[in-house]
């Protein structure tokens, strides 16, 4: 939301994207645009990596988080698919 920044946003909002991974180095999501991208909702995204131990147990314990990584829609993206998204890293 707007005012908010990266730890901010990280602490009060639900993710809009999970994904549990295992034994892979690369890994992709789709379906996260909500737009649109004016306030009060902004099209700036933040996001993390935790790593995760004793899965098979049933309730994993997290074991340690990366720092914070952000990026941002500028545009939306044409209906087509073609064109500029936007995207700023």
């Amino acid at each position: 939301m707007q005012g908010q920044n990266s730890t901010e946003a990280m602490r009060t909002n639900q993710p809009i994207v999970t994904k549990d991974v295992e034994n892979i180095t690369e890994a992709s999501v789709s379906g996260i645009y909500t737009g649109p991208c004016r306030p009060p909702y902004l099209c700036d995204y933040v996001w993390n990596v935790e790593v995760s131990k004793n899965r098979e147990a049933g309730s994993p314990s997290v074991s340690d988080v990366s720092i914070s990584f952000t990026f941002s829609i500028k545009e939306s993206p044409t209906a087509d698919g073609s064109g500029s998204t936007g995207i700023k890293n």
